[in-house]
């Protein structure tokens, strides 16, 4: 059951439409891991597939001492009874189902933990933009009651503070700045170090699709971590029977 509410969890992130299909063409695209799990689910089902099908032969070899000069080899190969064989083949096939799922599922952690790093990204967007909102209104003012008839309505301290909230602002500006180059660094590296094409970088809106918990369940159980240790159970069924 925990593990049902971390993926829920992990689910509710934010949809971006054709940013989030963008985002994710280019991951799945250049990504290394990705790569990486591919191959490897390759080279397993191989594997799977070619291994187990018949016990391997033994041979038995015999050099006659002399005066005789011959070689005697023998090699013999025993069989089981047929169903066993149906019953390998089966297992072999569902664990084959399980590696690609589990390749799946590596496919949905890399992607996943791309949007989030692209929601992360929108966020400080959308902050800097309202800082500077902020600071453009505080800077407004000031100019306002220092070069008109208003000021004579405010103190040097009144001023002062209006200057060290101005100041405040230009400096969280400025770490966020720092902040969003960190989040496209991060991005850059997930996309194997290339550009992300068609992904606008300077995007500040984004929207939640939330579901009820129930949506989410249903949504776990036809997950790749699911379903591949589904096929797992089948194929160890498969074994005893064997």
């Amino acid at each position: 059951m925990n593990r049902i509410f971390s993926v829920i969890i992990c689910v509710v992130v934010a949809v971006f439409s054709a940013e989030a299909d963008a985002l994710i063409d280019n991951i799945l695209k250049n990504n290394e891991e990705i790569k990486a799990a591919r191959l490897s689910y390759e080279s397993d089902a191989l594997y799977l597939a070619t291994t187990d099908n018949l016990p391997n032969p033994e041979v038995e070899m015999e050099i006659l001492p002399k005066p005789f000069t011959s070689l005697e080899m023998v090699v013999s190969e025993s069989l089981e009874w047929p169903g066993a064989y149906v019953m390998r083949r089966k297992a072999a096939k569902h664990r084959i189902s399980s590696t690609e799922y589990l390749y799946k599922s590596r496919q949905a952690e890399v992607v996943a933990n791309a949007r989030r790093l692209y929601a992360d990204l929108v966020y400080i967007n959308l902050q800097i933009f309202r800082k500077k909102q902020l600071k453009e209104v505080v800077d407004s003012i000031l100019e306002t009651i220092t070069t008109t008839e208003l000021r004579s309505q405010y103190n040097v301290l009144d001023v002062s503070r209006l200057k060290l909230e101005a100041f405040d602002l230009s400096t969280s500006v400025s770490g966020l700045k720092v902040a969003r180059q960190v989040a496209i660094d991060e991005l850059t590296l997930i996309n194997g170090n290339k550009p992300l094409l068609g992904v606008n970088l300077d995007n500040i809106t984004f929207n939640f699709d939330i579901e009820s918990v129930d949506t989410y369940i249903s949504q776990y159980v036809e997950s790749p971590d699911f379903l591949a240790m589904a096929q797992e159970n089948i194929a160890a069924e498969y074994d005893v029977k064997a």
